[in-house]
Parts: C-alpha cells; sequence; structure tokens
C-alpha cells in the first residue's frame, strides 16, 4: 500500500494535553532519494501547531487511556494517510530520537521547568517558536551497522571531531553530540569519538518554513569535518504538512503489508 508516512506527538502530563501537536516526517532509509537499507533514522522534519486534523483523528483518541494509565511523557503516532483514510502504523511511549534534539530548536521554555511539570501532573504554559524544523544524524562507519557484534572494534573511536572554523555559541546549541566526549585535558580541548556505532552527532536547523530550516542544518554539517562522515542532504526536501487525505504523493514513500481499518478523519 502507497501513502504518505507522517507522524503527529505531543506532550501529556497525567491528565491532559501539554504544549503544542508536533507533526513529523522521518527519513529511515540510509541514502538520499530514500534508497538504501532502513536505519534507526537519518533525520526528521518538524513542525508545531496548535491544531491539526491528524492530531484530532488519532492521537487525541487516546486521552482517556492515557488518563486511566496515568502516563506522563511524550508519545508519538506514526501513520500513513492515504485517499482512503488514515491508518496508523505505530505508537511510541517515550523521548523520540531524534525528535528531541530538533525540540530543543523549538522551545523557549527551560526543558527542567517543562518536565518537571509534566512529572508532577501540572499544567504548562509553554513557549515556543513556529515555524518548521530540520534534524541531520552526522554518521560514520560502521554506521548502519555499528550495533551488530562482529562489527565492534571496526569503528570510528577515537577519532576527533572537528570544525572548519570555531562555532559561536548560538551555533553549537545546534550540535547535539552523541557517541563523543570532550577532552579538556587535551591541548588544545578536543571532541573524540568515543564509540564504535558510527551514531556522531545531529545537527538541527529552524526557520519559517522547511527550507530554510534544511539549509541551516546543512550549512551546519558542512561545517563538521570527521573522516569517513556522511549524510543525508535531501532531509526535508519535500516535507509537506498541509496535505489532504486525497493526496497521496508521498514525501517519503514507503510500502506496508496487511494493515488495519484505517480511521477516517
Amino acid at each position: 500500500m502507497l501513502g504518505k508516512e507522517i507522524g503527529v506527538a505531543r506532550y501529556f502530563n497525567g491528565f491532559d494535553w501539554v504544549g503544542p501537536i508536533e507533526l513529523n516526517i522521518e527519513h529511515k532509509r540510509l541514502f538520499p532519494g530514500s534508497l538504501g537499507p532502513n536505519t534507526a533514522e537519518m533525520g526528521t522534519a518538524m513542525h508545531y501547531t496548535e491544531a491539526h486534523p491528524l492530531f484530532d483523528a488519532t492521537l487525541a483518541r487516546l486521552k482517556p487511556w492515557l488518563v486511566e494509565a496515568g502516563f506522563r511523557g511524550n508519545i508519538d503516532i506514526n501513520c500513513l494517510t492515504n485517499d482512503e483514510g488514515i491508518w496508523p502504523l505505530e505508537a511510541t511511549a517515550r523521548f523520540g530520537y531524534p525528535a528531541t534534539q530538533l525540540q530543543m530548536a523549538f522551545h523557549l521554555s527551560p526543558w527542567t521547568d517543562f518536565l518537571s511539570a509534566i512529572a508532577d501532573g501540572k499544567s504548562f504554559d509553554l513557549e515556543w517558536r513556529p515555524g518548521y524544523g530540520v534534524v541531520i544524524l552526522i554518521a560514520a562507519p560502521p554506521f548502519p551497522f555499528g550495533h551488530s557484534a562482529d562489527r565492534r572494534g571496526s569503528g570510528v573511536r577515537g577519532i576527533p571531531v572537528r570544525f572548519r572554523r570555531e562555532l559561536e555559541s548560538a551555533e553549537l546549541r545546534h550540535v547535539h553530540f552523541e557517541g563523543v566526549t570532550f577532552q579538556n585535558h587535551s591541548v588544545p580541548a578536543r571532541y573524540v569519538i568515543c564509540d564504535d556505532t558510527g551514531y556522531v552527532l545531529h545537527v538541527t536547523g529552524h526557520g519559517p518554513d522547511p527550507a530554510t530550516a534544511r539549509e541551516k542544518a546543512l550549512a551546519l554539517a558542512k561545517e563538521i569535518v570527521i573522516p569517513g562522515m556522511f549524510y543525508r542532504h535531501d532531509i526535508g526536501e519535500n516535507a509537506d504538512f498541509t496535505f489532504e487525505w486525497g493526496d497521496v504523493a508521498p514525501p517519503e514513500p514507503i510500502i506496508v503489508g496487511s494493515l488495519t481499518p484505517p480511521l477516517q478523519a
């Protein structure tokens, strides 16, 4: 079955929704153009909004169950949409990866205050930037096979992460290190890859439209120097958050097998 894959997420405090609705489009294939094997994720395009029919048709319906379960945290439903309706694919009741890194580009309120309110079951007036965001994974070999036992020891552990120029503090807030350590005992201090998985770091960009957000993330990625590094340059290139259910042209085409009956918006 063909369609458009899009996720909808929101934070819940055990009693009610907190903060805006998050729409996200994941890019799981290894190569640009949605080619190659699936990975955990090569990047995501995201949009925050106050209201959206996809939320009303899917995630909002879970509120009574979430209250009964006392759920507190972030929950996401990934869906396939086409002219037949909305087909929920999976529910993820945890922090998203790398969605959380990208949320940092939207949130203006302190995370400690926000998450404390979520944990305590309190309402919270989250301040956030409108617009769109893009997050891109910067990877290195043996990614995406770094979690295989026979690949251990063949990765990039010990290789420094360098920058073509000294980044400003505002730019560094859009760099999210993963398997990297900061060696401040070195002269000069440096960032060094400390595992063999190939998950090195993520870069994010935010803007008034997906194209601007993508350009900012790519500009930051080009400042990073790691031997053998690679990333997708088309994350968010065709991101469309304003579709109708009958619009079946997918930004990230997928093929799925047998599915449960769809939800109707």
